[in-house]
């Protein structure tokens, strides 16, 4: 269902998820080789950039902030604004980097404190199964890489995507 309620017709659906598709593809092309030291700076930027310019889910943004902080002022919305932007860009190149990242640089890049390892390996060595819980956007991509790649198989539940090209990339 669009915004409005209404269907979108198949061709015009179709021709939504090629461009997110293809967008999506050229940008992780071109995020990946970011180096990460440039990261931030980047997502500051860019942040400042689309804050400025950008009408992308603004209203759904500006109403969920009035919910949750309503009496805050415009200037200090605007600099709550650009930093939900530096999250997401970052996040975005997080998961590109991702996508290029080998076995050695997933290895390097998650910190696992011993304590940690060793509750994972009591919880993994135990009779029963167990559940990571986690936020919806973040770093945990680099954990399930991190243990994938440390232990084997792992699970995840999640929501499907509208766009199954979408989806089959980002999986």
């Amino acid at each position: 269902m669009s915004a409005r309620g209404r269907k979108r017709p198949p061709v015009v659906r179709w021709a939504a998820h090629e461009a997110e598709y293809l967008g999506l593809r050229a940008a992780a092309a071109v995020l990946g080789r970011i180096p990460p030291a440039w990261h931030e700076g980047v997502a500051r930027r860019g942040a400042s950039f689309l804050s400025a310019v950008s009408s992308f889910r603004r209203r759904v943004l500006d109403d969920n902030l009035a919910v949750a902080f309503g009496d805050l002022d415009g200037s200090g919305r605007r600099r709550l604004v650009r930093e939900i932007y530096r999250n997401g860009l970052l996040f975005a190149l997080e998961m590109a980097r991702l996508r290029r990242a080998t076995p050695a640089q997933i290895a390097a890049a998650v910190e696992i404190t011993p304590g940690d390892r060793a509750r994972i390996e009591s919880l993994r060595t135990g009779e029963r199964g167990f559940i990571f819980a986690s936020a919806h956007m973040g770093n945990w991509e680099w954990m399930a890489a991190w243990y994938a790649q440390a232990y084997g198989k792992i699970g995840l539940i999640y929501k499907p995507m509208h766009n199954p090209r979408t989806e089959r990339f980002l999986l």
